[in-house]
């Protein structure tokens, strides 16, 4: 899903305005051309991709990274228990 909303932006809009000020820190020029961004925001696939970022991400972190989190622990744990139990 954030591939695809890059991908509509870099298609329909202007990626280097996007990233404003922060471009430069990849030894990029500003855009050359004024095209903007503002018309994504009436666009009906950027809000559908917009959308499924901010679900799909709040799900992430409210379901799915605290069951991964529990896991990690009791990989961890049981690493620790054989360095030190041998």
């Amino acid at each position: 899903m954030r591939s695809r909303t890059i991908e509509l932006i870099r298609n329909k809009g202007n990626l280097r305005k996007a990233l404003g000020h922060n471009i430069e820190v990849f030894g990029i020029d500003p855009s050359i051309f004024e095209l903007d961004n503002l018309h994504l925001l009436k666009s009906v696939p950027f809000d559908g991709h917009m959308t499924g970022v901010i679900t799909m991400s709040w799900s992430l972190n409210k379901r799915d990274y605290p069951k991964l989190l529990e896991i990690i622990d009791e990989i961890l744990m049981l690493i620790d228990n054989e360095i030190t139990n041998g």
